[in-house]
């Protein structure tokens, strides 16, 4: 995660010349690692527009510098993949299993006018076949 970066340091027009210098401006750990930088530039582009450039000024794809065109009064919310539901990908067929076995089962507990199912996290895997019955 992307510690507080000091958005207060930077105005609009200003360019950067490289990453490191960024980091500085910024008040932020510098660390050279590819997966760094882009959490970096994603959590700035909250913040602020910006370009990349090259050492000429030009506005490049891959150039190593940034010119800020633009700081937001507020920042823009965080995306975050979970909540589009990049996690629930099998959770139909897990549903239909689970709702299966509890539907064809005799294994309850008779609580009253309730069913009452107890089964273990290893249980609950082999039925919907994450595991092999040896767990």
């Amino acid at each position: 995660m992307v510690e507080n970066m000091k958005i207060e340091n930077l105005y609009v027009g200003q360019t950067i010349s490289n990453h490191k210098e960024l980091c500085k401006i910024l008040e932020v750990e510098y660390k050279e690692s590819t997966n760094s930088m882009k959490s970096k530039r994603k959590e700035l582009a909250r913040y602020c527009s910006y370009d990349r450039i090259d050492k000429a000024g030009k506005i490049r794809k891959d150039g190593r510098g940034y010119r800020i065109n633009e700081i937001y009064p507020t920042p823009n919310k965080r995306s975050d993949g979970r909540s589009s539901g990049n996690n629930i990908k099998y959770a139909n067929e897990v549903t239909a299993l689970i709702l299966d076995y509890i539907s064809t089962s005799r294994e309850f507990i008779v609580d009253g006018c309730n069913r009452v199912f107890e089964l273990s996290n290893s249980d609950l895997f082999k039925i919907v076949g994450l595991c092999n019955s040896r767990l």
